[in-house]
C-alpha cells in the first residue's frame, strides 16, 4: 500500500487579498502562516517524516523549512511540485476580473477548466495539465522513495488538481493543514492528520 503526507503552504498576504500567487516566487509567509507552519509541524511529530520535498516557490519553501527544522527531518526542494501557472492572471486580485476584457484576456480556443469550467486566461496551465505535472511528480517520488514517509509542500492548485486525479474528488486544501493520502484494493483515499 502506498501513501505519503501534503500540506499547502501557509498563508500569505496574497492569500488575504485573494490575489493569484501562481508561480511568483518570492510571496513569503504572513505572521499567520508562520504560526500555521509551526502548528502542523508540531502535528506531524507524531508521524514520523522520512522526507520532506517541498515547492521551490517561497511561500512553500518557508512552511517546509520551519517542519524540517522542529520535526528534524531531511529536506529536499523539487520544481516539479510548485504552483499552476496562471499566465497573465498572475499577480492580479479576483476582484480585478470584473474590469477585464474577456477577449483580450481568456484563450479563444474555448478551453475551459475541468472541474469548474470556467475559461482558461492566456498562457494559463490547464487543470489537466497541472494533474499530469503532479501526479507524474508523484509516483516518479514514490518511486524513488519506496517505503518512506513522504511529506509534500506545496500549493492549493497542485494539490487540487492531483487529488482530483487520484480520488476524483473536488476538495480544496487549507493552508498549513496536513492530509494523508493513501492507496488500498479500492483506490486512493485522503483524510487530515488527526491531532
Amino acid at each position: 500500500m502506498r501513501e505519503f503526507l501534503f500540506l499547502r503552504h501557509g498563508q500569505t498576504d496574497w492569500n488575504l487579498a485573494h490575489r493569484i500567487q501562481g508561480q511568483i516566487k518570492d510571496v513569503p509567509l504572513n505572521q499567520t502562516g508562520i504560526k500555521q507552519s509551526e502548528d502542523a509541524a508540531a502535528l506531524l511529530l507524531r508521524y514520523p517524516l522520512d522526507l520532506i520535498v517541498s515547492s521551490t516557490l517561497d511561500r512553500a519553501a518557508m512552511t517546509a523549512r520551519i517542519i524540517a527544522v522542529q520535526t528534524g527531518s531531511p529536506l529536499i526542494f523539487d520544481a516539479r511540485l510548485i504552483e499552476r501557472n496562471w499566465g497573465v492572471a498572475e499577480g492580479m486580485a479576483v476582484a480585478e476580473f470584473a474590469n477585464i476584457d474577456p477577449e483580450t484576456f481568456f484563450t479563444s480556443d474555448g478551453r475551459q477548466d475541468w472541474v469548474d469550467e470556467t475559461r482558461q486566461p492566456k498562457g494559463a496551465e490547464t487543470r489537466e495539465e497541472l494533474a499530469e505535472r503532479a501526479s507524474i511528480a508523484l509516483f516518479d517520488l514514490l518511486s524513488r522513495h519506496e517505503d518512506k514517509r513522504l511529506l509534500l509542500v506545496t500549493h492549493g492548485a497542485w494539490l487540487r488538481a492531483l487529488v482530483y486525479r487520484l480520488t476524483g474528488e473536488d476538495r480544496d486544501s487549507a493552508n498549513a493543514i496536513p492530509y494523508r493520502a493513501y492507496e488500498n484494493p479500492e483506490g486512493w483515499h485522503v483524510e487530515p492528520l488527526m491531532s
